[in-house]
């Protein structure tokens, strides 16, 4: 497939501002305002080229941060869920002791919350083995050396970084897994469209350069002057160089 059809067949992935200053260009049947008008096209485009790029790696580098938060998380996961485990020989709902710890986590540093773990059992919910008066019961003598052999040990391992945990187990980070990287598609998609308009603009920019008459050439100031004589075959561009010289 050639070039300029694959110009065609990107079309409708080309910004709506691109499509009308090409449709404006293509539309003039002056050849300097065709040279005029790619001149800006090309720079219009060129530009959404290098923003495309900059959000690209913006948005590549940060789906690289969310893949780390998303191990983060599973990695944690595992150590919360050891944690929990030793919970459960201590206290007869864990999943309250579990919430205690973690408020707890949520308001106050890691060294003062493992303060307040380490004064006892009582600190994070009912233990096992003590009835309604508080009177100590069957399996309480177990549940306290559990607290202090496994659970103090296991919640000082995952209190350094509980707090973020939290934070981030309450984002949509799969979520913006998923959709940065169709993001990223869809703007490239655009870019390749973009590039591809570009050669196909930089063709017809250099045909109206070929195809000026005397006439046109006049109108054209000195940056365009000069702008056309580079887009000339070389060919060309010597011969009229030489006539400028003989005049």
């Amino acid at each position: 497939m050639s070039e300029t059809n694959d110009t065609v067949a990107n079309t409708s992935e080309l910004p709506k501002e691109i499509v009308v200053m090409q449709d404006r260009a293509r539309n003039s049947g002056d050849l300097v305002d065709r040279l005029r008008s790619f001149s800006t096209l090309i720079a219009a485009a060129n530009g959404l080229i290098t923003r495309i790029k900059r959000i690209t790696r913006e948005h590549e580098k940060n789906l690289k941060q969310v893949e780390a938060e998303i191990e983060f998380l599973a990695r944690h996961k595992a150590k919360e869920d050891l944690a929990f485990r030793t919970l459960r020989n201590t206290y007869s709902a864990p999943e309250k002791a579990l919430e205690t710890f973690n408020t707890l986590c949520r308001t106050y540093a890691p060294d003062y919350v493992m303060e307040v773990v380490k004064l006892g059992s009582h600190r994070l919910g009912a233990a096992i083995g003590m009835n309604l008066r508080g009177m100590r019961m069957a399996g309480r003598n177990e549940a306290d050396v559990n607290y202090e052999k496994a659970v103090i040990p296991a919640l000082a391992n995952i209190v350094a970084d509980q707090r973020a945990y939290l934070e981030l187990k309450g984002t949509s980070l799969q979520d913006e897994h998923e959709e940065v990287p169709k993001f990223v598609s869809t703007i490239a998609d655009q870019r390749l469209a973009l590039e591809a308009a570009v050669r196909e603009y930089e063709r017809e920019r250099k045909d109206a350069a070929i195809s000026m008459e005397a006439r046109d050439i006049k109108r054209l100031d000195t940056d365009e002057f000069k702008l056309r004589l580079a887009l000339l075959p070389p060919k060309q561009r010597n011969a009229e160089m030489e006539a400028l010289r003989e005049r």
